[in-house]
C-alpha cells in the first residue's frame, strides 16, 4: 500500500498535479516609450516544488480576412527568460517582479499609414475592409525540477 502511494505521488509531481500554479497580478504595466511590460508574477503550490526557470513572452496574434480566406499569425514580439533556483513550500506564495523588452510590429498598411494623416484614414478603412486585427498576449512557463509538464498562464493585455 506505501509502494502505491508513492507511486501516486511520483506520477502527480511529474505531470505537475498540485504542483505550481502560476497567474499575473492584476496590474501590468506597459510603457510604450521605453517598450518594457513590468508586473508581478504569482507562484503558488500544494506540495513542495523546486523552480528552476521562469520564461516570460509578450505575443501578437494577427489575423485578417473573412471566413474561409481568413488568416491568423502569432509573433512574439519580446521575452525574457528569469532564472530563479528556489523552492516554493506548501501552501507557500511567491511573488516575483518582471519587466519584458518589446518590439511592436507593424504591417505594411500601419506603416504607410504613419506617413501623414491623409494615408492614416486610408490606412484604417484597408484594415477595415481586411478585417485586419491585433491581439496581445502575456505568457509565463515556469520550469519545476521533476516536472514533465510545465506550468504556464496566458493573459490578454492592452496596448
Amino acid at each position: 500500500m506505501l509502494l502505491y502511494h508513492i507511486m501516486i505521488d511520483k506520477l502527480k509531481n511529474w505531470l505537475g498535479v498540485e504542483g505550481v500554479k502560476v497567474t499575473f497580478d492584476d496590474e501590468i504595466n506597459i510603457d510604450k516609450k521605453t517598450k518594457i511590460v513590468s508586473g508581478s508574477l504569482i507562484l503558488s503550490s500544494k506540495s513542495d516544488q523546486y523552480i528552476t526557470t521562469i520564461n516570460i513572452a509578450v505575443t501578437e496574434k494577427y489575423t485578417r480576412g473573412r471566413r474561409k480566406s481568413k488568416l491568423v499569425e502569432e509573433f512574439e514580439i519580446g521575452s525574457k527568460s528569469l532564472t530563479i533556483n528556489k523552492a516554493i513550500h506548501s501552501e507557500e506564495i511567491i511573488r516575483v517582479d518582471f519587466a519584458v523588452p518589446f518590439v511592436l510590429i507593424q504591417s505594411d498598411i500601419e506603416e504607410w499609414g504613419n506617413k501623414n494623416f491623409i494615408y492614416q484614414g486610408l490606412s484604417k478603412t484597408a484594415k477595415f475592409l481586411k478585417n485586419a486585427n491585433s491581439k496581445y498576449y502575456l505568457l509565463a512557463e515556469v520550469d519545476v525540477k521533476g516536472n514533465r509538464l510545465k506550468p504556464y498562464f496566458k493573459k490578454e493585455i492592452q496596448f
